[in-house]
């Protein structure tokens, strides 16, 4: 809000004085006056440029301009979201893995007509356990709005759980959720919430080594420990991003009419027992 007002400041001085700026925050433009924006970068023979394009997608343009243009796109969301999440029950989660998977389970769920909620659910990445304080900030309207939590229950989100409940939710504990809460798998995380059949399956498609990943994979155990393990000990490189592309493919199977017509009856137990915690409180 601080940054706004500044915003508001230069619009002001603006009027009769001439003002350049730089900035990486997307709370100092405004989405409706991009005209006025230019994108500065190091061009690929080592000198600052200019630019109007602020359109540089991930194929195209040099990656410091993809960089510079990138407080532009968040001005953008930024004012997407501002309409998007008003009446949604808001759930924010470590990664962009964890929202394919949720949105798959979501969709059968009601699909199924085992909940109707009543707001849409969407299901919003932080960037891990350390984006997760500031993200919740962000969206919340006030101090008794912040948005319920799901978390990894690997160390990391053990320690993030407890941080959050000494200063950001103290006392708003039942708003915390760890992937343990719901699994008897030790460090479970979100994946393990998941049908373990079907993504083990992709991995196996993901991963080829001597053996298939879903031949060697132990169930009773958290799959993404077992995964670097297999692929370290098959000298497979794991790719950044790994674990968005497993998500993704493991989604486009689970959205499928057959596949959701056959879901096991005690992994939908586990779903419903999740999503109600979300939709019982929603009112």
């Amino acid at each position: 809000m601080a940054q706004k007002d500044l915003f508001s400041f230069f619009e002001g001085l603006s009027a009769d004085n001439q003002i350049i700026y730089t900035t990486h925050s997307p709370f100092l433009m405004d989405s409706d006056k991009l005209d006025q924006v230019k994108a500065v970068y190091v061009d690929p023979q080592g000198y600052s440029a200019v630019s109007d394009d602020l359109r540089a997608r991930a194929n195209s343009g040099t990656e410091s301009e993809q960089k510079a243009i990138f407080p532009v796109h968040s001005a953008l969301g930024l004012t997407v979201s501002e309409v998007l999440f008003v009446g949604c029950r808001i759930i924010l989660v470590e990664g962009p893995s964890d929202q394919f998977y949720l949105n798959a389970i979501k969709n059968i769920l009601i699909g199924r007509g085992l909940i109707a909620p009543s707001r849409e659910i969407v299901f919003v990445p932080a960037g891990g356990t350390r984006g997760i304080k500031s993200t919740s900030r962000i969206l919340s309207y006030d101090e008794k709005d912040y948005p319920s939590v799901l978390l990894d229950g690997d160390a990391a989100g053990r320690e993030t759980k407890a941080q959050l409940e000494a200063t950001l939710y103290e006392g708003r504990g039942e708003l915390l959720i760890l992937a343990t809460d719901l699994s008897d798998i030790v460090d479970a995380e979100v994946e393990d919430l998941v049908d373990a059949s079907v993504v083990s399956r992709v991995v196996s498609r993901e991963f080829r080594g001597r053996d298939d990943f879903e031949d060697v994979f132990d169930s009773g155990k958290a799959i993404i420990p077992q995964i670097k393990a297999y692929c370290e000990a098959e000298g497979i490189e794991m790719r950044k991003g790994w674990k968005v592309d497993v998500a993704r493919a493991a989604k486009r199977k689970m959205t499928t009419a057959s596949y959701a017509a056959g879901v096991d009856q005690k992994l939908l137990d586990r779903w419903v027992d999740l999503f109600k915690r979300w939709v019982a409180d929603e009112n």
